[in-house]
This record gives structure tokens, sequence and C-alpha cells, in this order.
């Protein structure tokens, strides 16, 4: 749980803090979330406008399923407590790990990124440092897997949320090293945002993805 006061401080020291509705300061939130199918009482719900769906639409519907807060980049004409951000995406990033203990700082973790490759890096380099003994986990296209034992997931990097709940669960297994996969959509939509990685490895860039990011450069 987190409260008003210490969310507000993250989004700040992140430079991302623009201002606030009048709000109790001893609110406390007991999660949070970027699915409004997944929003319940005393939940802080980000507003984040995305491809398909904008979250801002979603505002009236998860503060009535009990959400306290809302991250919003635009004020919303609702009755609750909201935050103006400049990124809501980067929001999501700083206060899930926040809510969860900033699980990826007990973690070393390798950022493998590029068009091709990335898959065979990751699932070699997972062979390799269990060979040597060293507690290792994935994530990347195949889903993730803790030191062996696998799971799936939806995305190649999986969505903010999920991402620092898997960290969460490596970290509390005592993994010591995580290879990932990092596309370059993931890097684009800030899921990546805050975290600091030990190593980078860039494998090549073809023409791939260019319906998304549109020219090479």
């Amino acid at each position: 749980m987190i409260t008003l006061v210490q969310i507000r401080s993250c989004l700040e020291k992140d430079d991302n803090f623009i201002s606030m509705t009048s709000a109790d300061v001893d609110l406390i939130c007991k999660d949070i979330q970027t699915d409004s199918r997944k929003v319940g009482q005393n939940s802080l719900f980000v507003c984040i406008r995305g491809y398909e769906y904008d979250g801002h639409d979603f505002a009236a519907s998860v503060v009535a399923s009990g959400a306290s807060i809302l991250i919003v980049e635009q004020y919303q004409d609702i009755d609750a407590i909201q935050i103006l951000v400049k990124s809501s995406r980067k929001a999501a990033a700083v206060l899930i790990s926040l809510h969860l203990g900033n699980p990826a700082a007990r973690l070393k973790l390798i950022g493998i990124t590029g068009t091709n490759g990335k898959t065979s890096i990751c699932q070699i380099g997972e062979q390799l440092f269990r060979k040597l003994g060293v507690k290792t986990g994935t994530i990347g296209t195949l889903g993730y897997s803790i030191n062996g034992v696998n799971f799936p997931t939806e995305r190649t990097t999986p969505d903010i949320i999920d991402l620092h709940k898997i960290f969460a669960r490596m970290a509390d297994a005592g993994i010591e090293y995580v290879l990932m996969e990092v596309s370059s959509h993931s890097i684009y939509l800030d899921r990546i945002h805050g975290l600091e990685f030990k190593i980078a490895v860039f494998t090549n860039l073809t023409q791939d993805h260019l319906d998304f990011h549109h020219t090479l450069e």
C-alpha cells in the first residue's frame, strides 16, 4: 500500500508531476491498475492513452468501481482525486515499482534489444548462467522463467504492471540475473522506464516494424 504523499513525492522525483486536485493526504491506495476491469476498492487507476483505447474514457466507471485516485494527462470532469502528469505511462512505471518495493533493484538486469536474435541470446545466456550455478530468470517472447520454470506472457516485453510483478516474483525466489528481451515497441512506449540495466545488448537493425517506427532512424 502507498499513501498519497508517497505518490506525489515519487512523481515529483521523476519530474513528472504537474498538479493535483485537493485531496486527503492520509489516503492510502492498495493497488495500481491500468486495466479498468481490474479496479477495486481504493485502487489507483492510471489513465493511459493507447492505440485502441484511451484510459481517460474509463475514468467514471473506475471511480464507480472504487478507484480512489486517478493519474491523468488531462483533468476529467468527475468528482475524484486526480493527479495531472506529463506522461501516464512513466507514472505507471514508477508507481508500480514504489508499490511493490522496487523489486528490480534487487536484480541484475541484462536488456537485449534489436530486430532479430533477442530470443536466441536470451535462451543461450540463461543456459550459460545456470551452468555456472547462477540463479537466473528470463523475460521474452517465450514467456518468463524463474530458474528454469516457465510461465506464459502475452507480450515480448510485458506491460508495465505485469513486468514489475514478475520482477517481484523473481526477487522473492532469489534470482540474481535476469535476461530480458526488450522490444523496440516497449522502449517507445516507456514500459522499461525507470529500470537500470547492468548490461545492454544490441543485436541488429533491419526494416521490420517500420509500420510502427516509420523510419530506421
